[in-house]
């Protein structure tokens, strides 16, 4: 269960990525750099996390526009698909994973981008209503504190973190321990690493 609601938690922050880029004030996409998300994540995943990279599986997807790259691995000890169903079952982890998103919009400025991230939190806490699957719904985040030392600007929402940096959005997760706190803090050092490359 607590892996469905990470990943529905992914999938609805693709969907809001999906109707901020398509509803982006003013900005033009620009070409995005030749490395993909996935080329970022490899270069930091094994180091970060400690993961042998033979056995991590990088996932590239495109969502409106955005850049996704979702990196997983197992964790040791749950070997069989007998023994991932009962972690399945009783609603646990059964492996690890980390996501970045890179949002396919440039900013002329850092500013832009930081004013962008900062609509967006404002959007997202009052909450967005879409139609999925023929229903009405709201879709609303909780935020942290904005945290220093991030890019230009960065916010915490559950083990997401979204990023403004050098006139360029993200957003990483990290689903890497039992412990939301600890799997917070993993994804603000992947933001952290990932801003050093930019």
């Amino acid at each position: 269960m607590r892996n469905l609601h990470i990943r529905a938690i992914w999938l609805v922050s693709a969907l809001v990525a999906g109707v901020f880029a398509m509803n982006a004030s003013g900005s033009e996409a620009k070409a995005q750099d030749s490395a993909s998300s996935c080329d970022v994540l490899e270069e930091i995943v094994g180091e970060l996390f400690d993961a042998d990279l033979s056995v991590v599986t990088f996932r590239p997807s495109e969502a409106s526009g955005n850049k996704v790259c979702a990196a997983s691995w197992e964790i040791p000890g749950i070997d069989t698909a007998e023994e991932t169903r009962r972690a399945v079952t009783k609603g646990l982890r059964y492996n690890n994973e980390v996501t970045l998103t890179i949002m396919g919009r440039r900013f002329d400025t850092a500013e832009e981008a930081v004013a962008d991230l900062e609509r967006d939190v404002a959007t997202l806490t009052k909450g967005i209503t879409t139609t999925i699957a023929g229903r009405e719904r709201t879709i609303k985040r909780e935020f942290g504190d904005w945290i220093e030392g991030v890019g230009d600007k960065a916010i915490p929402t559950g083990n997401a973190v979204m990023v403004a940096a050098n006139g360029i959005r993200f957003t990483t997760s990290a689903s890497t321990t039992d412990d939301e706190a600890e799997n917070q803090a993993n994804g603000i050092e992947l933001a952290k690493r990932i801003v050093e490359g930019l």
